[in-house]
């Protein structure tokens, strides 16, 4: 009898990945020369915002600078990712703040992805994680379709997922064989007919007519901003503390597979007047001994990052809230 086939490495990615309620597709590098030529096409045609280059696109830098000596496959993984709920109290009751699942989520998941593949099929194996845009390569890699929205859909995880993209020294198929060539990017079956999104978008961000969305006027955008809110911004369109999901929760891929958790700890109802109030000056939230604690909460809850912004979208959502209770 012949000896039975050795599982390749990527086999064995995918089938830990399945186990773990993950997605995972993997290629050949040139797939990123394909996407960086994209790219570099759409800028030069004026189809990104100077907005949007200067806070998204400047950290892509592809494979340039990665520490390993050769690059033979990129990885990308769909982790399902619930949404996170900070909990904060006013005086009329408590108000439950809503971070959509990839939204301020900062290096952590990042990390933790990088320590269960250590732990687990890349164990022994040089790989790093790496700048290159994770949304178009899932795309070309066949993982993901896009929406209207121009958000990314996994099959069963809908669009509530975070992204993992890794750049791995040892080929992820067998010997002498070839990755699978990358594919164009696909517009998710169930949008074909379907505007949901469209007319969902509170700022008009989306356009049946065109595939990128306005990142101008897209709230995930404008929440990240240190200005005031533009005037044509309706005062009932804050929902969320940080990013919007106006447009993912109509969506008929995503009926049902949206989870929450609430994060710890909770805010006290002295302790959220004083975001509140906090104006985004440095250190931020006073230098007393409360100021210390929200610090430290904040800190604890992963917003310490965007703690500058928290007391301006934290004031516009309870304001929003205000105007829809009886």
């Amino acid at each position: 009898m012949g000896e039975a086939r050795r599982e390749t490495l990527g086999e064995t990615l995918q089938t830990w990945a399945a186990e773990r309620g993950y997605q995972v597709a993997f290629g050949h590098p040139a797939v990123l020369e394909v996407i960086r030529a994209e790219m570099e096409l759409r800028r030069s045609n004026g189809e990104f915002s100077q907005e949007f280059r200067d806070r998204y696109l400047h950290r892509l830098t592809y494979l340039d600078g990665v520490d390993l000596q050769a690059v033979r496959s990129v990885a990308v993984i769909a982790a399902p990712t619930p949404a996170r709920v900070v909990r904060f109290a006013l005086p009329d009751g408590p108000l439950e703040a809503v971070l959509p699942p990839v939204v301020a989520a900062g290096k952590a998941p990042f990390q933790a992805m990088t320590r269960e593949l250590e732990a687990g099929p890349l164990g022994g194996v040089r790989f790093r994680l790496a700048p290159f845009p994770f949304k178009a390569c899932a795309s070309r890699l066949g993982l993901v379709t896009y929406g209207r929205n121009n958000i990314t859909q996994a099959a069963g995880l809908g669009s509530y997922f975070m992204l993992f993209g890794y750049a791995v020294e040892t080929s992820l198929v067998a010997p002498g064989a070839s990755h699978e060539p990358c594919v164009p990017p696909r517009l998710a079956a169930v949008c074909e007919d379907c505007g949901a999104c469209v007319a969902a978008c509170p700022t008009q961000a989306l356009d049946e007519g065109r595939f990128l969305l306005r990142a101008e006027r897209c709230l995930n955008s404008l929440h990240f901003g240190d200005a005031a809110w533009p005037e044509w911004v309706d005062p009932k369109a804050h929902r969320w503390l940080f990013g919007c999901l106006a447009c993912q929760d109509v969506c008929p891929a995503n009926r049902g597979l949206l989870r929450t958790v609430a994060l710890e700890p909770a805010f006290t109802e002295a302790e959220t007047a004083r975001v509140l109030a906090d104006a985004g000056g440095l250190p931020g939230f006073g230098d007393d001994a409360l100021g210390a604690v929200v610090r430290d909460k904040v800190a604890a809850v992963g917003l310490e990052k965007w703690r500058r912004l928290l007391g301006r979208n934290l004031r516009a959502l309870a304001a929003a809230q205000e105007r829809e209770s009886p």
